[in-house]
This record gives C-alpha cells, structure tokens and sequence, in this order.
C-alpha cells in the first residue's frame, strides 16, 4: 500500500498545507495550523474547490475534533494517524 503527499509550505510559516491520496485514489485536503484556534483562509477555499477533495481536515495542536464548517473537520494529529493506521488496515 502507498499513500502520495503533496506538501506546500506557506510563506508566513504558520501552516502547511497537505493533499494526500490514498491507494484507493481518494484525495483528502489537509492544512495543518498551529494555533489552537484554527481558522481557514479564502485561499484554502480556493484551493478546495479547484481540487474537490473527498475530506477536508484541519490538523491542529488541540486535542478536541470538531467541526470547522459542514465539510471541513478539525482534529489532532493523534487523531489523523489512527484514521490512517486504520485505512491501512483495511487495505490489502
């Protein structure tokens, strides 16, 4: 199993921007921030809708998940990770 990432780091350096493609072809958006009250700028919406990924997840240094907006999640990187160790064990 293989899972491409694109990284795109952002001139102010308080984020990084992620698109991940699962084996499945399944891309998710991922912004990662480091503060602990995330909140998207009109150019992630942007690139959102150019790229129409299936999951838009923000990665924050918090510990609570929750919901930025209907489509978009925000979440810890613990919690990332376990949904990835979980896809991968369902892969083949």
């Amino acid at each position: 199993m293989m899972f491409m990432v694109i990284f795109t780091e952002q001139e102010e350096a308080q984020r990084l921007t992620c698109t991940l493609t699962l084996p499945n072809g399944i891309l998710w958006a991922i912004e990662i921030k480091r503060s602990m009250t995330p909140k998207l700028e009109r150019g992630d919406h942007v690139a959102c809708a150019d790229l129409n990924p299936s999951r838009k997840i923000v990665v924050y240094p918090g510990k609570e998940r929750y919901r930025l907006a209907p489509d978009i999640e925000a979440m810890s990187l613990v919690d990332i990770v376990q949904q990835l160790c979980d896809i991968n064990k369902g892969m083949p």
